[in-house]
Protein backbone atom coordinates (compact mmCIF):
# COMPACT_ATOMS: atom_id res chain seq x y z
CA UNK A 1 0.00 0.00 0.00
CA UNK A 2 1.36 3.20 -1.02
CA UNK A 3 0.57 6.31 1.41
CA UNK A 4 0.36 10.31 -0.17
CA UNK A 5 1.27 12.67 1.78
CA UNK A 6 2.40 16.14 2.06
CA UNK A 7 6.12 16.97 2.94
CA UNK A 8 5.30 18.11 6.07
CA UNK A 9 3.41 15.11 7.02
CA UNK A 10 6.18 12.86 5.79
CA UNK A 11 8.67 14.65 7.57
CA UNK A 12 6.88 14.33 10.51
CA UNK A 13 6.24 10.61 10.55
CA UNK A 14 9.94 10.41 9.54
CA UNK A 15 10.85 12.43 12.82
CA UNK A 16 8.28 10.17 14.99
CA UNK A 17 9.53 7.08 13.24
CA UNK A 18 5.58 6.00 12.11
CA UNK A 19 6.74 6.72 8.20
CA UNK A 20 5.17 4.12 6.09
CA UNK A 21 6.76 1.62 4.05
CA UNK A 22 5.84 2.98 0.64
CA UNK A 23 5.26 6.78 0.37
CA UNK A 24 4.27 9.62 -2.35
CA UNK A 25 4.98 13.15 -1.60
CA UNK A 26 2.17 15.23 -3.02
CA UNK A 27 2.81 19.01 -2.45
CA UNK A 28 3.78 22.46 -3.48
CA UNK A 29 7.65 23.38 -4.96
CA UNK A 30 7.65 25.90 -2.15
CA UNK A 31 7.03 22.90 0.96
CA UNK A 32 9.17 20.24 -1.04
CA UNK A 33 12.28 22.95 -0.31
CA UNK A 34 11.14 23.61 3.01
CA UNK A 35 11.58 20.06 3.43
CA UNK A 36 13.86 18.98 1.40
CA UNK A 37 16.76 17.80 3.43
CA UNK A 38 14.40 15.28 5.33
CA UNK A 39 12.72 14.28 2.15
CA UNK A 40 16.78 13.16 1.37
CA UNK A 41 16.55 11.11 4.22
CA UNK A 42 13.34 9.00 3.08
CA UNK A 43 14.55 8.71 -0.04
CA UNK A 44 17.60 7.19 0.74
CA UNK A 45 15.96 4.51 3.04
CA UNK A 46 13.91 3.81 -0.23
CA UNK A 47 10.63 4.31 1.05
CA UNK A 48 9.82 7.31 -0.70
CA UNK A 49 8.33 6.57 -4.09
CA UNK A 50 7.90 9.51 -5.96
CA UNK A 51 7.32 13.64 -5.29
CA UNK A 52 4.31 15.45 -7.43
CA UNK A 53 4.57 18.86 -7.64
CA UNK A 54 1.05 20.52 -7.63
CA UNK A 55 1.39 24.49 -9.12
CA UNK A 56 4.50 25.67 -10.02
CA UNK A 57 7.02 23.36 -10.79
CA UNK A 58 10.00 25.68 -10.42
CA UNK A 59 12.30 25.01 -7.16
CA UNK A 60 14.35 27.65 -6.03
CA UNK A 61 17.64 26.35 -4.33
CA UNK A 62 21.15 26.97 -3.36
CA UNK A 63 23.98 24.55 -5.14
CA UNK A 64 24.51 22.99 -1.38
CA UNK A 65 20.72 21.74 -1.89
CA UNK A 66 21.47 20.25 -5.22
CA UNK A 67 24.78 18.86 -4.70
CA UNK A 68 23.20 17.48 -0.99
CA UNK A 69 19.27 16.04 -2.05
CA UNK A 70 20.32 14.74 -5.32
CA UNK A 71 18.30 11.40 -4.52
CA UNK A 72 15.06 13.42 -3.54
CA UNK A 73 15.72 15.57 -6.95
CA UNK A 74 15.59 12.44 -8.91
CA UNK A 75 12.26 11.47 -7.60
CA UNK A 76 10.04 14.39 -8.96
CA UNK A 77 7.84 13.32 -10.97
CA UNK A 78 7.33 14.98 -14.55
CA UNK A 79 8.86 18.10 -15.45
CA UNK A 80 10.79 20.35 -13.12
CA UNK A 81 13.11 23.40 -13.39
CA UNK A 82 15.47 24.57 -10.74
CA UNK A 83 16.33 28.33 -10.03
CA UNK A 84 19.41 28.14 -8.10
CA UNK A 85 20.75 31.88 -6.58
CA UNK A 86 24.10 31.21 -4.71
CA UNK A 87 27.65 33.04 -4.72
CA UNK A 88 30.31 32.59 -7.24
CA UNK A 89 32.35 30.76 -5.14
CA UNK A 90 29.82 27.90 -4.36
CA UNK A 91 28.85 28.20 -8.11
CA UNK A 92 32.24 27.16 -8.99
CA UNK A 93 32.87 24.11 -6.62
CA UNK A 94 30.02 22.31 -7.89
CA UNK A 95 29.82 23.09 -11.61
CA UNK A 96 30.10 19.85 -13.22
CA UNK A 97 27.20 18.67 -10.88
CA UNK A 98 25.26 21.68 -12.33
CA UNK A 99 26.17 20.18 -15.85
CA UNK A 100 24.42 17.20 -15.06
CA UNK A 101 21.23 18.96 -14.08
CA UNK A 102 21.63 21.79 -17.04
CA UNK A 103 21.81 19.07 -19.64
CA UNK A 104 18.59 17.03 -18.28
CA UNK A 105 16.29 20.18 -19.29
CA UNK A 106 16.45 20.69 -15.17
CA UNK A 107 18.14 24.46 -14.79
CA UNK A 108 16.02 27.34 -15.49
CA UNK A 109 18.63 29.71 -14.30
CA UNK A 110 21.74 30.55 -11.89
CA UNK A 111 22.20 33.68 -10.43
CA UNK A 112 25.36 34.63 -8.78
CA UNK A 113 24.80 36.09 -5.44
CA UNK A 114 26.87 38.90 -4.06
CA UNK A 115 27.83 42.63 -3.55
CA UNK A 116 29.21 44.35 -7.10
CA UNK A 117 28.90 42.35 -10.25
CA UNK A 118 30.01 38.44 -9.39
CA UNK A 119 32.09 37.09 -12.14
CA UNK A 120 32.64 33.50 -12.89
CA UNK A 121 36.43 33.01 -13.11
CA UNK A 122 37.02 30.01 -15.61
CA UNK A 123 39.43 27.61 -16.96
CA UNK A 124 38.52 26.85 -21.31
CA UNK A 125 38.72 22.95 -19.71
CA UNK A 126 35.63 24.21 -17.63
CA UNK A 127 34.05 25.84 -20.35
CA UNK A 128 34.38 23.07 -22.79
CA UNK A 129 32.68 20.21 -20.08
CA UNK A 130 29.91 22.77 -18.36
CA UNK A 131 28.66 24.90 -21.14
CA UNK A 132 25.92 23.99 -20.41
CA UNK A 133 25.36 25.00 -17.22
CA UNK A 134 27.24 28.48 -17.62
CA UNK A 135 25.13 29.48 -20.49
CA UNK A 136 22.14 29.14 -17.84
CA UNK A 137 23.89 32.07 -15.29
CA UNK A 138 21.60 35.32 -15.40
CA UNK A 139 23.38 38.57 -16.70
CA UNK A 140 25.83 39.75 -18.73
CA UNK A 141 29.28 39.56 -18.66
CA UNK A 142 29.94 37.77 -15.83
CA UNK A 143 32.23 35.18 -17.18
CA UNK A 144 36.19 35.31 -17.19
CA UNK A 145 38.52 32.59 -18.97
CA UNK A 146 42.14 32.63 -18.41
CA UNK A 147 44.07 29.47 -19.94
CA UNK A 148 46.99 28.65 -22.17
CA UNK A 149 46.74 28.66 -26.07
CA UNK A 150 46.47 25.36 -26.29
CA UNK A 151 43.42 24.76 -24.29
CA UNK A 152 41.79 28.14 -25.69
CA UNK A 153 41.51 26.58 -29.21
CA UNK A 154 40.38 23.61 -27.99
CA UNK A 155 37.59 24.89 -26.16
CA UNK A 156 36.64 27.93 -28.75
CA UNK A 157 33.62 26.34 -30.19
CA UNK A 158 31.90 26.30 -26.74
CA UNK A 159 33.66 29.43 -25.90
CA UNK A 160 31.90 31.07 -28.73
CA UNK A 161 28.82 30.37 -27.40
CA UNK A 162 29.00 32.09 -24.44
CA UNK A 163 30.21 34.67 -25.77
CA UNK A 164 27.14 34.71 -28.47
CA UNK A 165 25.15 34.84 -25.21
CA UNK A 166 26.59 37.89 -23.98
CA UNK A 167 28.01 36.00 -20.91
CA UNK A 168 32.09 36.50 -21.97
CA UNK A 169 33.62 39.46 -20.16
CA UNK A 170 37.24 38.07 -21.36
CA UNK A 171 39.68 35.21 -22.73
CA UNK A 172 42.92 35.74 -21.36
CA UNK A 173 45.65 33.43 -23.49
CA UNK A 174 48.15 33.41 -19.89
CA UNK A 175 51.12 32.18 -22.47
CA UNK A 176 50.80 34.77 -25.19
CA UNK A 177 51.16 31.48 -27.82
CA UNK A 178 49.40 31.59 -31.10
CA UNK A 179 46.33 29.66 -31.50
CA UNK A 180 45.85 26.97 -33.85
CA UNK A 181 42.86 26.81 -35.61
CA UNK A 182 41.05 25.70 -38.66
CA UNK A 183 39.90 28.43 -41.01
CA UNK A 184 36.47 27.85 -40.68
CA UNK A 185 36.96 28.50 -36.91
CA UNK A 186 37.90 32.11 -37.99
CA UNK A 187 34.30 33.17 -39.24
CA UNK A 188 32.34 31.02 -36.99
CA UNK A 189 34.04 31.86 -33.54
CA UNK A 190 34.50 35.57 -34.15
CA UNK A 191 32.76 36.44 -31.03
CA UNK A 192 35.20 34.26 -28.79
CA UNK A 193 38.26 35.54 -30.66
CA UNK A 194 37.00 39.12 -30.15
CA UNK A 195 36.74 38.87 -26.37
CA UNK A 196 40.37 38.22 -26.17
CA UNK A 197 42.09 40.65 -24.01
CA UNK A 198 44.83 41.75 -25.40
CA UNK A 199 47.23 41.52 -28.83
CA UNK A 200 47.15 37.23 -30.27
CA UNK A 201 48.36 35.40 -32.98
CA UNK A 202 46.19 32.79 -35.15
CA UNK A 203 47.77 30.08 -36.63
CA UNK A 204 44.79 29.07 -39.50
CA UNK A 205 45.87 25.13 -40.84
CA UNK A 206 43.10 23.54 -43.04
CA UNK A 207 43.06 22.57 -46.55
CA UNK A 208 43.73 24.97 -49.58
CA UNK A 209 39.72 24.52 -50.22
CA UNK A 210 38.73 25.83 -46.81
CA UNK A 211 41.44 28.41 -47.11
CA UNK A 212 39.47 29.70 -50.26
CA UNK A 213 36.42 29.43 -48.87
CA UNK A 214 36.71 31.93 -45.70
CA UNK A 215 39.58 33.87 -46.96
CA UNK A 216 37.70 37.18 -46.37
CA UNK A 217 37.85 36.42 -42.98
CA UNK A 218 41.60 35.39 -42.72
CA UNK A 219 42.17 38.58 -44.91
CA UNK A 220 40.12 40.36 -42.28
CA UNK A 221 42.25 38.70 -39.02
CA UNK A 222 45.54 39.60 -41.10
CA UNK A 223 44.49 43.26 -41.67
CA UNK A 224 44.06 43.56 -37.72
CA UNK A 225 46.95 41.96 -37.15
CA UNK A 226 46.06 38.86 -35.47
CA UNK A 227 46.96 36.19 -38.33
CA UNK A 228 50.63 35.56 -37.66
CA UNK A 229 50.52 32.58 -40.64
CA UNK A 230 48.67 30.23 -42.64
CA UNK A 231 49.65 26.65 -42.82
CA UNK A 232 48.34 24.65 -45.79
CA UNK A 233 47.27 20.62 -44.80
CA UNK A 234 46.98 19.91 -48.37
CA UNK A 235 48.95 20.57 -51.92
CA UNK A 236 45.55 21.19 -53.82
CA UNK A 237 45.93 24.30 -55.55
CA UNK A 238 44.29 27.79 -54.46
CA UNK A 239 41.31 28.56 -56.95
CA UNK A 240 40.99 32.04 -56.69
CA UNK A 241 39.06 34.44 -58.69
CA UNK A 242 40.70 37.76 -59.76
CA UNK A 243 38.94 39.13 -57.39
CA UNK A 244 39.76 37.71 -54.38
CA UNK A 245 43.65 37.45 -55.91
CA UNK A 246 43.88 41.48 -55.64
CA UNK A 247 41.40 41.78 -52.44
CA UNK A 248 42.89 39.50 -49.71
CA UNK A 249 46.80 39.91 -50.57
CA UNK A 250 47.19 40.29 -46.91
CA UNK A 251 45.95 36.81 -46.23
CA UNK A 252 47.40 35.19 -49.00
CA UNK A 253 51.01 36.59 -47.73
CA UNK A 254 50.58 34.79 -44.74
CA UNK A 255 50.82 31.34 -46.68
CA UNK A 256 54.01 29.65 -45.72
CA UNK A 257 55.66 27.64 -47.61
CA UNK A 258 54.91 27.27 -51.31
CA UNK A 259 51.92 26.41 -52.61
CA UNK A 260 49.93 26.78 -56.29
CA UNK A 261 47.65 29.52 -57.18
CA UNK A 262 45.13 29.90 -59.82
CA UNK A 263 43.27 33.27 -61.10
CA UNK A 264 40.32 33.07 -63.21
CA UNK A 265 39.01 36.05 -64.77
CA UNK A 266 42.49 37.99 -64.61
CA UNK A 267 43.13 40.31 -67.11
CA UNK A 268 45.54 43.23 -67.91
CA UNK A 269 42.60 45.78 -67.18
CA UNK A 270 41.90 44.40 -64.18
CA UNK A 271 45.22 44.13 -62.93
CA UNK A 272 45.92 47.47 -63.56
CA UNK A 273 42.38 48.46 -62.04
CA UNK A 274 43.42 46.89 -58.95
CA UNK A 275 43.35 49.34 -55.88
CA UNK A 276 46.36 47.70 -53.99
CA UNK A 277 47.66 45.10 -56.16
CA UNK A 278 50.93 45.04 -53.69
CA UNK A 279 53.22 43.78 -56.66
CA UNK A 280 56.67 45.16 -56.49
CA UNK A 281 60.04 43.76 -58.53
CA UNK A 282 63.58 43.50 -57.19
CA UNK A 283 65.90 43.03 -59.81
CA UNK A 284 69.68 42.21 -58.79
CA UNK A 285 71.81 42.21 -62.07
CA UNK A 286 75.58 40.76 -62.18
CA UNK A 287 77.78 41.92 -64.95
CA UNK A 288 81.40 40.67 -66.11
CA UNK A 289 83.81 44.30 -65.54
CA UNK A 290 86.14 43.09 -68.05
CA UNK A 291 86.67 40.52 -71.30
CA UNK A 292 87.70 37.48 -69.40
CA UNK A 293 86.32 34.27 -67.92
CA UNK A 294 84.82 33.93 -64.40
CA UNK A 295 82.71 31.14 -62.39
CA UNK A 296 79.65 30.62 -62.94
CA UNK A 297 78.46 29.97 -59.50
CA UNK A 298 79.78 33.25 -58.58
CA UNK A 299 78.02 35.08 -61.35
CA UNK A 300 74.68 33.98 -60.10
CA UNK A 301 75.86 34.66 -55.94
CA UNK A 302 76.68 38.08 -57.71
CA UNK A 303 73.25 38.22 -59.02
CA UNK A 304 71.52 36.92 -55.55
CA UNK A 305 73.59 40.06 -53.78
CA UNK A 306 72.46 42.54 -56.39
CA UNK A 307 68.47 41.26 -55.59
CA UNK A 308 69.06 41.67 -51.88
CA UNK A 309 70.36 44.82 -51.98
CA UNK A 310 67.27 46.05 -54.34
CA UNK A 311 64.97 44.66 -51.45
CA UNK A 312 66.42 46.25 -48.79
CA UNK A 313 66.63 49.44 -50.57
CA UNK A 314 62.75 49.39 -50.94
CA UNK A 315 61.98 47.27 -53.49
CA UNK A 316 60.78 48.04 -57.08
CA UNK A 317 64.52 49.00 -57.25
CA UNK A 318 67.24 47.32 -59.95
CA UNK A 319 70.77 46.50 -58.34
CA UNK A 320 74.03 46.15 -60.11
CA UNK A 321 77.24 44.02 -59.32
CA UNK A 322 79.89 43.79 -61.35
CA UNK A 323 82.57 40.94 -61.25
CA UNK A 324 85.89 41.30 -62.37
CA UNK A 325 86.64 39.10 -64.58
Amino acid sequence: MVSRLTAAQAAQDYENGTLPAHVIVEDTAADVVEFLSTLEQIALTGKLRSVVLSGSTVLNLNVAQIVNDVDVLSRIKGGYELAIADTAANVLASLSSLERFALRGHIQSITLTGSGHPVLDLTAAQVRHDVAALLKVSGTSNEVVADGHAAIAESLDQLEKLAAANKLASIQVTDGVALTISASQVRQDAKALGAISGPYQLVVKDSSANVVTYLPYLETAAKAGHLQKIVLTDTGPLSLTSKQFFSDVDALAKISGSYALTVTGATAASAAGSADPRVTISVGVAALDGSGRVDLDELIRAADSAMYSAKSAGRNTVRLRLVAA
